[in-house]
This record gives structure tokens, sequence and C-alpha cells, in this order.
């Protein structure tokens, strides 16, 4: 799954992630953030959805 809400704070943002991962883990499926790729470590979600604007994490 790809979770995109760009009308969210950053804590909204957060929160909504937690609760995506914690779905995605039920069913099986794997969840992407449109987020920073660092967000993405921190919450050890799947991965990214990467953008041109989106820098390379070495």
């Amino acid at each position: 799954m790809q979770l995109r809400a760009k009308s969210v704070t950053d804590s909204q943002y957060v929160w909504l992630s937690e609760q995506a991962l914690e779905c995605c883990r039920r069913h099986g499926a794997r969840l992407l953030l449109n987020a920073p790729p660092s967000l993405a470590l921190a919450l050890k979600v799947d991965g990214v959805h990467l953008t041109v604007s989106t820098r390379c994490v070495p």
C-alpha cells in the first residue's frame, strides 16, 4: 500500500503511518510512504515512493 497524505501535519502523518503499518502487517501487505527516506527508516516501513526531488540515501 502507498500512503500519501499531503494535507496533514507531520505528527498526524506519523500517527497515520503507524496505523497503516499495523494494518498492513496484519494482512501481509507492504507499506510505502510518500515521505522522506529518513522517516521510512525510523518507522520501519517497507519503502518510499521515489520522486524526482527525492534524494538518495547513502
